[in-house]
């Protein structure tokens, strides 16, 4: 016969779960961070780095 296993302990369990998902979750959201506004080509001299990190922090 099994033990009876209460409600609470189950929920538990599950929020434990979603608590290291989320953990996860949040460390590969920084890991990959990145914003690239300039082309695929050309040298990017005609603007500032300054605007590339200004929109990153904005869209952050």
């Amino acid at each position: 016969h099994a033990e009876p296993v209460t409600f609470g302990l189950k929920l538990a369990g599950h929020y434990s779960a979603f608590a290291r998902a989320l953990s996860r979750m949040e460390q590969a959201k920084a890991e990959i961070a990145t914003c690239k506004i300039s082309g695929a080509v050309g040298t990017f001299a005609h603007i500032d780095p300054y605007v590339e990190r200004h929109v990153a922090e904005k869209m952050a």
